[in-house]
């Protein structure tokens, strides 16, 4: 079985700032920290990991910025190894959020409500 541990923290960005956030509706990114450990006997690829994102009423684009957030895992997961990775959303409400993850289309996805 494959798991996934999710924090979640928030913080105000200006949209004139240097960050990821460009556009000016936007005025939050949601940060979290996933970390997937591989409980089965296969290896498992971490690439096939997806992740959405709800702020308010509207869907949340995610940000990628490897030099803020790093990158996202690619290398086969071996069986009893971990990969903890971080994913970023650009959100209009951080006081109202539905993270919606899965460690690939095989498993049933896993949602987190703020």
């Amino acid at each position: 079985m494959v798991h996934i541990i999710n924090n979640s923290r928030s913080r105000h960005v200006r949209a004139d700032s240097d960050d990821p956030i460009r556009d000016n509706s936007i005025t939050s990114k949601s940060q979290n920290t996933v970390r997937i450990v591989n409980g089965t006997s296969e290896n498992w690829d971490p690439s096939l990991f997806y992740a959405t994102l709800q702020s308010g009423n509207q869907e949340a684009s995610q940000v990628y910025d490897s030099g803020q957030l790093g990158d996202s895992p690619s290398t086969s997961l071996l069986p009893g190894r971990e990969v903890q990775f971080q994913i970023a959303f650009g959100v209009n409400d951080p006081a109202d959020l539905v993270l919606e993850v899965a460690p690939d289309f095989t498993y049933k996805n896993v949602i987190f409500h703020s």
